[in-house]
C-alpha cells in the first residue's frame, strides 16, 4: 500500500509542473482572448456582433490546455524538444517563405513579417535544441518540405463572386469566357428557389488573370471583364466590372443596367 501511494505520489510529482504551466496558459487565453474582441468594439463596424466569433477562439482555448501540457516538456532540450517543437517551426517557415515571395514582388511590403518570422524560427531552434545537427533539422527540413510543397502545389482558389449590377436570369442562361484557360465560372445557386435574381457565380481559378465573360440568357447578353489579382496584402481576390449589355427583354426591375459597376471578392 506504502509502496503503490509512493509510485501515485512520484507520478503526480512528475506533472506537477506541466499541469501548472498548462493552467496558467489556459487562464491568458482564458481572460485575454475576450479583452480582444472587447478592445476591437468601438472600432469595428460589427460593434457588439465581433463577440459572434468568440465560441470559435473558445474551442481553442480550452485546447491550449494539452497543447500547454506538452509544450511544457520543450524544457527538456533534447530530441523531444525538437519534435514538439516542429508544429510551429513549419508554420512559422510558411509564414516567413510567403511573405519573403511577397516581398520580391511588392518591395517592401510585408518585409517585416518576413523577417521576424524567420528570427523566431532561429531563436526557438538556438534556445531550445543544444546540438547543431538538431539546430541545423529544425531549420532546413521545414524549409525543404514548404520549397517542395510550393513548387508542386500550383496556384489555386475557389470563391463565390457577385456580379456589379443587378439582373435576372432564367435557369437556361450560359456562362462564357474568352479565354477559358485557367478559369471555370459557373452559377452557384442553380437549385436555390430565388434563382436568377442577383445570381452569385462559383469561380475557380489556377493563375492570375484577366479575361472577359459574358451571361448569355436567350437574346439578352450581359458583358463583364473579370479580373483575378493579388492585392497588396498578398490575398487573392476577384473584381467583376460590367461592360455594355444587349438587352431584348427587360421586363423585370432587376435588368438594370451598368456599364462601369465593379464587384470584389
Amino acid at each position: 500500500m506504502i509502496q503503490e501511494e509512493t509510485v501515485n505520489a512520484g507520478f503526480f510529482e512528475k506533472i506537477r509542473q506541466p499541469l501548472i504551466c498548462a493552467a496558467k496558459v489556459f487562464v491568458f487565453f482564458l481572460i485575454s482572448q475576450p479583452l480582444i474582441y472587447l478592445f476591437q468594439v468601438p472600432f469595428s463596424q460589427d460593434g457588439w456582433g465581433l463577440f459572434r466569433y468568440y465560441p470559435f477562439w473558445f474551442k481553442w482555448t480550452i485546447a491550449t490546455i494539452p497543447m500547454a501540457f506538452i509544450g511544457w516538456y520543450i524544457n527538456k532540450k533534447n530530441w523531444l524538444s525538437l519534435v514538439i517543437l516542429f508544429p510551429v517551426l513549419s508554420l512559422l517557415t510558411v509564414q516567413y517563405v510567403d511573405a519573403f515571395v511577397f516581398t520580391f514582388k511588392h518591395f517592401p511590403l510585408r518585409l517585416v513579417t518576413a523577417v521576424f518570422c524567420l528570427a523566431q524560427v532561429l531563436v526557438y531552434v538556438y534556445v531550445f535544441t543544444p546540438k547543431l545537427v538538431q539546430k541545423l533539422i529544425g531549420i532546413l527540413i521545414p524549409l525543404a518540405v514548404v520549397v517542395v510543397i510550393k513548387i508542386v502545389t500550383p496556384f489555386e482558389m475557389f470563391s463565390d463572386a457577385v456580379l456589379p449590377d443587378r439582373i435576372t436570369v432564367t435557369r437556361n442562361a450560359i456562362i462564357e469566357v474568352a479565354d477559358p484557360e485557367g478559369i471555370t465560372v459557373s452559377f452557384s445557386d442553380m437549385e436555390d428557389e430565388d434563382f436568377g435574381y442577383d445570381p452569385i457565380l462559383a469561380v475557380h481559378v489556377t493563375k492570375y488573370l484577366t479575361t472577359d465573360m459574358t451571361i448569355t440568357d436567350g437574346g439578352n447578353v450581359y458583358r463583364y471583364t473579370l479580373e483575378v489579382y493579388e492585392d497588396e496584402g498578398g490575398h487573392s481576390r476577384i473584381r467583376i466590372t460590367a461592360k455594355e449589355h444587349t438587352i431584348v427583354y427587360a421586363g423585370n426591375a432587376g435588368d438594370d443596367v451598368s456599364d462601369d459597376g465593379s464587384s470584389g471578392e
